[in-house]
């Protein structure tokens, strides 16, 4: 049985960025070429050869990385990936070499699935549907006094994080 997650394909900067959601290439929209190959060594999704639509990605049997989000600061290049659990991976485009790779241990809201959608001048910004808040992370909606009376048919709710220089 295929469950689809969500995730972003596109990533807007200096060059924008592509990647169909069970694709191990990312592609350049300015270039018209793939720049970057994610290779997770046995665990690569062979998107050539099977279909994802015979697989639960979210099994814990499911036996391949599939990458999430991507998105593009600066030099930086942020991919967030499932492998029975969420991981990330900064890689540094300039230098060409992997900053970080693993799970965040300062999230600031355990287990929430933070991943910015844009950015405006210093700023990440992210949006969560309301019914998605209100349901799997009532700790976040009880947090704040704008949140508490927060409905599953109101606006998405925006998160704004300032990028520290």
């Amino acid at each position: 049985m295929y469950n689809y997650q969500n995730s972003n394909v596109f990533c807007n900067n200096s060059d924008s960025l592509f990647s169909p959601r069970f694709s191990n290439y990312i592609y350049s929209l300015t270039t018209e070429n793939f720049a970057y190959l994610l290779d997770f060594k046995d665990k690569t999704f062979p998107e050539e050869k099977l279909s994802i639509e015979n697989f639960d990605i979210n099994s814990d049997q499911f036996p391949f990385i599939t990458r999430e989000d991507i998105y593009q600061h600066n030099n930086h290049l942020f991919i967030s990936y499932y492998y029975k659990k969420r991981y990330f991976v900064d890689y540094d485009m300039d230098k060409k070499e992997v900053v970080f790779n693993g799970e965040f241990i300062n999230d600031l809201v355990p287990e929430f699935r933070f991943f910015p959608k844009f950015q405006i001048e210093n700023y990440w910004i992210d949006n969560v549907e309301s019914y998605i808040l209100a349901e799997y992370f009532p700790q976040i909606k009880d947090s704040f006094e704008q949140t508490k009376l927060l409905k599953e048919t109101d606006n998405p709710v925006l998160f704004i994080y300032k990028i520290k220089p």
